[in-house]
């Protein structure tokens, strides 16, 4: 969605289930769920003829399952994080634009529990706080209307 401000909001979704199946003398599946939720917001700062300079800030939401052959042994993974970062669109006509953009953690929250036996749990929980630099980098074409 794209305002006439040009300050621009895009959802991500993503879903996914991978399976692995060895055979060898017996079966063994492994399984990884992952449910993923983010909101992207861009700005453009600097405008020159069909290039944008855009400042961007975001969350993401992370949930991730692994659950390996066997019992007693899932392993779920929740992350969530407020992202920072710029990016470059460039305007190859008036509803088309392809951007590559980059995005930091600024705060970052993350918690995984791993099963260990009949109901007992691990948990190990980490908070980081910063101007972190693990860059993530996008490539996007949009269509605006």
């Amino acid at each position: 969605m794209r305002l006439s401000s040009g300050l621009t909001f895009e959802p991500m979704l993503n879903i996914s289930n991978t399976s692995e199946t060895t055979e060898t003398m017996t079966e063994v599946t492994n399984k990884i769920t992952t449910l993923g939720l983010d909101l992207l917001a861009r700005f453009p700062v600097i405008t020159h003829r069909k290039v944008d300079f855009e400042i961007l800030g975001g969350v993401s939401f992370r949930n991730q399952k692994e659950n390996p052959d066997g019992d007693f042994n899932t392993v779920t993974a929740n992350q969530f994080a407020l992202l920072y970062g710029i990016g470059i669109g460039y305007w190859y006509s008036p509803h088309w634009q392809l951007s590559m953009s980059t995005l930091n953690p600024l705060v970052a929250f993350a918690q995984t529990k791993r099963q260990t036996g009949p109901d007992m749990t691990t948990t190990m929980t980490e908070t980081t706080i910063g101007l972190i630099f693990e860059p993530t980098v996008i490539f996007m074409i949009h269509l605006y209307n």
